[in-house]
């Protein structure tokens, strides 16, 4: 875990010095129809490939843990050594649905009852019953076995956060998160407010940037946020849930 730290600090310096450069550009143009200002904003360049090498590593390394874990919980089930056929049969299973854990539950059958339990209670499905690809688990396994098929993660240009000063009004098209960009990505429009006499618009504009998931899996959200929210979840969540299990029973 604390190696998936280092590969996601070690991004964030890498990014920020991409970014130094200015990789995009930002225009705005007013809209007679709408009778507002529009704010585009062009990627100039794609994030270079070394990005998504960092995170396959991190990827690697958090999804690694998790079935170094299990693999804990038979030793301390079996004893050490593991034999053989053990070893090479645990694994941390991560589904969508009952059926597919059934399928998978071969992985964990030589832990405890009890932690068996705890991992059937850690599935996506059961946790985001609304949305499992939610889930910072199933993100986790998806993104991670996307990375083991393909050369590089992908990776796109995105926006962290907006400072807006000045007296606009502004229309924002959906809900602020990281706005995966492209060339000419609409950002939002503006206009003088309704109770400004003088109807000009005195707008001041301070983007942060930061880098996205382009693919099926967290497509457009920030690289920033899903990676320690994935840690987060294993160390919060995960492992507080299956840490009294590591103890061999009582005789």
């Amino acid at each position: 875990m604390y190696r998936a730290l280092q590969h996601i600090e070690n991004l964030k310096v890498e990014v920020e010095q991409w970014l130094g450069g200015t990789p995009y550009t930002i225009t705005s143009e007013f809209d007679p129809e709408g009778g507002e200002n529009i704010l585009w904003i062009n990627a100039l360049d794609h994030p270079p490939d070394d990005f998504s090498l960092i995170i396959g590593d991190c990827l690697h390394n958090l999804r690694s843990a998790l079935d170094s874990l299990v693999y804990a919980l038979a030793i301390a089930e079996k004893g050490d050594p593991l034999p053989e056929a053990v070893a090479k049969r645990v694994q941390f299973p991560i589904t969508e649905d009952p059926k597919a854990f059934k399928d998978a539950k071969r992985r964990i059958k030589d832990i405890s009852q009890g932690a068996q339990v705890e991992i059937e209670a850690l599935q996506p499905y059961n946790r985001r019953s609304d949305d499992y690809t939610r889930d910072p688990l199933w993100i986790l396994n998806a993104l991670s076995n996307i990375d083991k098929h393909h050369l590089t993660h992908l990776t796109l240009f995105a926006l962290a956060s907006l400072g807006i000063g000045g007296n606009a009004r502004f229309s924002v098209g959906r809900p602020w998160e990281a706005a995966a960009v492209r060339d000419g990505t609409r950002l939002f429009s503006f206009g003088a407010r309704r109770d400004d006499q003088s109807r000009k618009v005195h707008t001041k504009f301070k983007i942060e940037g930061s880098i996205a998931f382009e693919g099926p899996v967290a497509q457009g959200a920030d690289v920033f946020e899903i990676l320690p929210a994935i840690r987060n979840d294993i160390m919060n969540e995960v492992l507080p849930r299956l840490a009294p299990f590591l103890s061999p029973p009582p005789h």
